[in-house]
């Protein structure tokens, strides 16, 4: 039974979907996986099929939503009936092709009420499987359902505390994982024992295990799971007082995750090696305070560290707005504050954290600790005030002489790692996007990502260019992250409220936003006094729709922004762009918006996003001519 299921009854355009959602699902892309195996499913006339379809969308849904997974366990229900009407049905499972069994399904359901937060009902309806499962299994099915039950009630005893009982489930699932030759599952289930070895002090056996699954991710060509994997060593690393080896894993996360694109693995890269900066600007300071002959040099070389960490944790907040990376990045912040002798700014992100924290669901022992320490130093009056009056010139004098000289090329990285790359599909849709600015920052925004149910992007321009606009470019982009599943008159009200509020009165915003459901036939749009998009359909002909924009954002909090739709089909482009295109001009002083259009027709036959957008941009520079570029420039394409 190895390889994947064969399916006779799929129609071959449905075989190669499967194919492709089988291959997203391995690589951890589960969303677009789902995506595929529904579509697949509404297609589908046979019994079998649709038992298949199901168990696999359940099983892509872990990674969705609360509604998603509420929705993932009425078709296990629907499987179950399936089942019992004497439908079989194979599933793949890594290697092997297994059937379909009673007892998977059900150990299915309990992940999804562990993914649901009902730990306590899942451990014991996995409790109930295992009891029912031969001990000593001989067929593939029944050893694989014995290591997924082990594996899931490992997780749901890791939630419930009971340590010595989740070690033991997911060190037992792990043996029978490796018997069956599942490397992605030894892994998987690797990084859980070393991460939660880590948070019982146990660094020595954590590293071991975290190490194991990195050299099976490397067997595999796993770079995003060696990723994972680099993350968990350094925060043990770090734990444990190792602070060089946490840097270096620190380091191999960014270097992995800048390869894949992967935002949410450079925004761990980034606090983990903000943390580390910060332990060691930390333990720099703590010699100044023990030798005062050698204060001076050794204070400029903390501050450095702290430097580097506060712009790394101000990187993070600004890229992702999940509340966890908030947490992590706004304790580690307010400690670098507290450090550089700002106790004002250490004040307020320590509350931020706590208000944070609140909010979320779930228990972060690392993060209680460190907002332990911050509540810890800022209390501490005798010794703060001791330490402070000896070192306060030199850290003074230290951060004025770094800030001049890395201001400039902080922002510069600091706009670069907030920005999206091209060349990813969202949703059904490729995005590419090709970005100028005319200084080291830049006034113009973009972003694109997958929300629930479809995918989102936006082009902006702030008033200006240059630094001054790129700090107001960075809570637009933060507010337009932080609803992702809002409707989208709401989402976009919300960025102008937050820049209204919070933005010099005489700064403004224009924006058009879109978005669209992952089977695309329709496109929603937005436009606060930005143009709508250029539409280059599959057949040549170009459309520009002439709506009415509304307000542009930052002037008025009490704005509704209209929704407009048009049609859109697969071979169709979009084309949103900013003013620093249609306003470059001649050396007759003529504007490139008025031969635009011909250009775009010119490209049409450009299948190839990328050397579309540069064939429009070196026509763009062809009608610019010697004269010199006074305004970023971006473009961005959307091919369906």
């Amino acid at each position: 039974m190895e390889g994947e299921p064969v399916i006779e009854s799929l129609t071959p355009a449905q075989a190669k979907i499967f194919k492709e959602a089988l291959s997203l699902e391995e690589v951890g892309n589960l969303q677009e996986a789902r995506r595929l195996f529904v579509r697949i499913y509404r297609g589908a006339k046979d019994s079998s099929d649709h038992l298949r379809l199901r168990y696999l969308i359940a099983r892509t849904s872990v990674a969705s939503g609360t509604p998603t997974v509420r929705a993932a366990r009425k078709h296990l229900v629907e499987a179950r009936k399936l089942l019992a009407e004497g439908v079989e049905a194979e599933i793949p499972a890594e290697k092997l092709s297994l059937p379909l069994t009673e007892p998977l399904i059900r150990i299915m359901d309990g992940h999804m009420l562990f993914q649901l937060r009902r730990e306590e009902e899942a451990f014991r309806g996995l409790e109930t499987v295992l009891a029912a499962l031969p001990k000593k299994p001989t067929t593939e099915v029944d050893r694989f359902a014995l290591a997924q039950v082990h594996h899931n009630l490992g997780l749901c005893a890791v939630k419930l505390q009971d340590h010595d009982a989740a070690l033991q489930h997911l060190r037992e699932s792990t043996w029978i994982y490796a018997s069956l030759g599942f490397d992605h599952a030894v892994a998987r289930v690797s990084d859980g024992v070393g991460q939660l070895l880590s948070g019982l002090g146990r660094f020595r056996e954590a590293r071991v295990y975290l190490e194991t699954s990195i050299v099976v991710k490397k067997r595999m060509k796993d770079e995003r799971g060696q990723s994972i994997s680099y993350g968990a060593l350094s925060r043990t690393a770090l734990r444990s007082g190792d602070v060089r080896s946490a840097l270096r894993y620190a380091e191999k996360v960014l270097a992995l995750s800048k390869r894949l694109d992967d935002k949410r693995g450079l925004t761990t890269g980034q606090i983990l090696y903000a943390d580390c900066q910060r332990r060691f600007g930390q333990r720099e300071l703590e010699k100044a305070s023990l030798f005062p002959g050698s204060v001076t040099g050794t204070t400029r070389k903390a501050v450095r560290s702290l430097l580097a960490a506060r712009d790394g944790y101000l990187t993070a907040l600004a890229r992702n707005p999940d509340v966890v990376y908030q947490i992590n990045a706004t304790v580690g912040l307010a400690i670098v504050h507290f450090c550089l002798g700002d106790e004002k700014e250490a004040l307020a992100a320590k509350n931020r954290c706590k208000s944070l924290y609140k909010r979320q669901e779930g228990r972060y022992p690392e993060v209680e600790e460190e907002m332990r320490d911050i509540e810890t130093l800022i209390g501490a009056g005798e010794h703060q005030e001791t330490f402070h009056l000896r070192l306060s010139g030199h850290v003074r004098e230290a951060v004025e002489g770094q800030r001049k000289t890395v201001e400039l090329e902080s922002a510069k990285h600091f706009q670069e790692d907030l920005l999206p790359r091209g060349g990813r599909r969202i949703a059904g849709a490729r995005v590419d996007v090709l970005f100028d600015p005319c200084t080291e920052t830049s006034g113009d925004l973009y972003d694109f990502f997958d929300k629930s149910g479809g995918g989102f992007a936006a082009v902006g321009d702030v008033m200006g260019h240059g630094a001054g606009a790129a700090m107001l470019m960075v809570p637009t982009l933060i507010a337009l992250r932080e609803r992702r599943d809002a409707d989208l008159s709401s989402r976009i009200g919300r960025v102008n409220e937050v820049i209204t509020r919070h933005s010099p009165k005489s700064s403004f915003v224009t924006l058009c936003a879109l978005e669209w459901d992952e089977e695309p036939n329709l496109v929603r749009m937005v436009s606060a006094g930005h143009q709508p998009p250029y539409i280059l359909r599959r057949d040549g002909s170009l459309e520009h729709p002439k709506v009415e924009s509304d307000l542009v954002l930052g002037i008025l909090t009490s704005t509704i922004y209209n929704v407009h739709e048009f049609p859109v089909f697969p071979g169709d482009r979009l084309l949103l762009l900013t003013d620093g295109i249609v306003e470059t001009q001649s050396q007759s002083g003529e504007m490139f918006v008025t031969i635009l259009e011909k250009e775009i027709r010119r490209m049409a036959s450009k299948k190839n996003p990328e050397t579309f957008l540069q064939g429009l941009f070196a026509a763009v520079n062809r009608f610019r001519g010697k004269r010199l570029v006074d305004d970023d420039r971006t473009l961005l394409l959307i091919s369906f």
